[in-house]
């Protein structure tokens, strides 16, 4: 008899609810993270990695539809791209392959916009 799966919840990798409301809190009460957080959302959609960062955490702190969704199809393009490549590396023989789309990133994203995919999506991202 095996174990009970474990059950997830989103967010969970670097930031977890309790740590969004912190920062939400910090961004209603203190103004030197209202001017960071003005900043974040000049800086986000750019395309750029910095700006799927950006664009995801804003999705986090805000929850405005248009931020989860770009941060949403960047991430599913990149994965549909990513598995043409990744199905033919041998990541024994090749291990320098992992770092190839700074997959730690993804994760940390993918984990903070989760809700936006539906089941099979996120079984792709996840791959």
């Amino acid at each position: 008899m095996g174990a009970e799966p474990t059950i997830v919840q989103h967010p969970n990798l670097l930031l977890n609810s309790q740590g969004i409301e912190a920062i939400r809190e910090k961004i209603r009460n203190q103004p030197w993270a209202a001017a960071l957080f003005e900043k974040l959302k000049a800086s986000a959609n750019t395309g750029l990695q910095d700006g799927l960062r950006n664009t995801v955490l804003l999705y986090a702190l805000t929850g405005e539809k248009s931020y989860g969704d770009s941060a949403h199809d960047n991430l599913l393009n990149d994965a549909r791209y990513s598995i043409l490549r990744i199905d033919k590396v041998d990541l024994d023989a090749e291990p320098e392959a992992y770092v190839w789309n700074a997959w730690e990133a993804k994760a940390w994203a993918c984990d903070l916009c989760y809700d936006t995919f539906s089941a099979p999506e996120w079984e792709l991202a996840e791959r």
